[in-house]
């Protein structure tokens, strides 16, 4: 998404790559979904000026089952440095601290969500918590989709394997993880993620 490509807001660029990589692969294919990773919210604005008025949806989850998370197998964006550029430049206290500086960076990629809902319109908040039953309610009737039996079948197939390990069937985890946390993920948590949290489940719930 850097402006080296093309200059000003990258939209035209954008949307080059989408029509390029987003090729109908079905004679029944119509509509087009982009994934993106949780930092990319920090782009919503630039998405947006090149799809104007498409809907989108933020999926985050309770910060202290992602810090467990985090802590066993810590994502590349959480490496201290590692989004400088895309803003997201931690206070230098935090470089020495893996944990704490990922901590600072997904209280700030919740922040950024709120903002964006805040912003623009379009835009649907989602708790994992609201997985899988959300996607065919809130999720499908966000994006339009009106699904048919068949569809709800394969839908309700998919969410039963785990989405990280496709042999594995998908088992809830909320409550192993809850467990898990210790001292140190708390306070982390307290201290840099309860407030934005918070602020996105007052807006999701507000509707």
């Amino acid at each position: 998404m850097a402006d080296a490509y093309t200059g000003g807001d990258g939209a035209e660029y954008l949307r080059a790559l989408l029509a390029a990589m987003g090729q109908p692969r079905r004679d029944s294919d119509r509509h087009l979904y982009l994934k993106t990773d949780c930092w990319h919210i920090g782009h919503i604005d630039r998405l947006l000026a090149a799809f104007p008025g498409t809907p989108w949806a933020f999926l985050y989850r309770d910060p202290v089952e992602v810090l467990v998370s985090q802590q066993r197998q810590p994502a590349l964006y959480l490496v201290p440095g590692s989004m400088n550029a895309h803003g997201l430049a931690a206070p230098a206290e935090l470089h020495t601290d893996p944990l704490g500086h990922g901590a600072w960076i997904l209280s700030t990629i919740l922040d950024t969500a709120r903002q964006a809902m805040e912003r623009h319109g379009d835009g649907l908040l989602l708790n994992y918590a609201e997985l899988p039953q959300a996607l065919e309610s809130r999720l499908a009737r966000h994006f339009g989709v009106d699904l048919a039996a068949a569809d709800k079948d394969a839908l309700r197939a998919a969410t039963e394997r785990h989405s990280k390990q496709q042999h594995l069937m998908f088992q809830p985890d909320t409550a192993e993880k809850r467990a898990a946390a210790d001292e140190r993920v708390l306070a982390l948590s307290a201290r840099w993620l309860e407030e934005p949290y918070r602020a996105l489940e007052r807006l999701r719930l507000q509707g």
